[in-house]
């Protein structure tokens, strides 16, 4: 497969940050004692403040594997410097910055619930300090992804919430890597709706295509009325992050989607769940660990101190 693009563009201003120096403590690794930065950047992409993304960052060395300096490390060492957040300082003294993340998946296993969880988030990326935010609207937020599509679910808004119907648009992208990572989009604009359902797709006859659009991350207040039985009802009221990735558009010519690429999808599918097996057999040591050591433990003795056009083949499971 030659179309693996999978591109975001955010600009705005610094909202707020979660990120945090450290240094690499396995012996084997290759980066043994070097500082690293990892952590979460928000941008607020939007004049109002509203819609904040999270970008995070893995792991980020002074410099690449090519020895060439990597500008993110100075560029986190100014940013928890300074401080210069929206949250902090307000929106006329926030730093302007431009990210260039990609589409990726926090992979992890729920021991207690038996349950794999893969989490969409904006990933990595180039940061910018820049002078002048762009126009707001596209130039400031939008994600391009090449994408194998074959699933396209109608969900009716449930009652009592402020849901419009809406089309999720299910898929693969891929990664730098060129790893599958399974993928939602979601489409409100009635013509897109029509238009992918029109596709008849397919878990044997998904399509190749490319689309875009922007990533939408708000706080949704929700209230919920309490009934009293010998009162007025009781008004308690929460809080919900809406995170979702709208389609704008897509190409008017989709891919083509030889037996190569379907012999190539089917592999990539495949280590993806070799991967998943990993991940869940590690969690599952590790628990066990933790609860082996909890156990063995010895009790404190508080009088000594404390101790311390698609040829045939089926991706259902994507």
């Amino acid at each position: 497969m030659k179309n693996k693009l999978n591109r975001e563009v955010l600009e705005g201003r610094l909202y707020d940050f979660d990120l945090e120096k450290k240094e690499v403590k396995n012996q084997n690794s290759k980066y043994f004692g070097q500082e690293f930065w990892a952590g979460t950047i928000h941008i607020a992409t939007d004049e109002a403040g509203l819609n904040v993304i999270p970008v995070h960052y893995t792991f980020v060395l002074p410099t690449f594997g090519s020895g060439k300096v990597d500008n993110r490390f100075s560029a986190f060492e100014k940013i928890t410097a300074e401080e210069k957040t929206w949250l902090k300082v307000g929106k006329d003294e926030a730093e302007k910055i431009r990210l260039t993340p990609s589409g990726d998946l926090n992979d992890f296993y729920l021991v207690n619930d038996e349950r794999m969880v893969s989490a969409q988030r904006n990933e990595g990326g180039f940061i910018t300090f820049i002078k002048e935010l762009s126009p707001e609207g596209s130039a400031r937020n939008k994600f391009t992804y090449d994408m194998i599509i074959n699933k396209v679910n109608i969900v009716e808004p449930a009652d009592g919430t402020d849901d419009v119907p809406h089309a999720k648009i299910h898929g693969v992208i891929f990664n730098f890597r060129g790893d599958v990572l399974p993928w939602d989009v979601i489409a409100y604009n009635p013509k897109a709706i029509d238009y992918f359902e029109g596709l008849n797709l397919s878990s044997k006859e998904p399509v190749y295509t490319q689309v875009w659009g922007s990533i939408r991350n708000t706080t949704v207040k929700v209230e919920k009325e309490i009934e009293n039985a010998w009162g007025d009802p009781v008004i308690e009221y929460s809080e919900r992050t809406r995170r979702e990735w709208i389609i704008e558009g897509s190409k008017p010519q989709t891919y083509d989607f030889t037996e190569e690429d379907s012999t190539e999808l089917q592999k990539k599918v495949a280590d993806r769940n070799v991967h998943l097996e990993e991940i869940k057999s590690n969690a599952i040591e590790y628990a066990k660990n933790q609860k082996n050591a909890v156990a063995t433990t010895p009790t404190p003795n508080t009088m000594s101190g404390p101790i311390s056009s698609v040829p045939e083949g089926d991706f259902n499971d994507f």
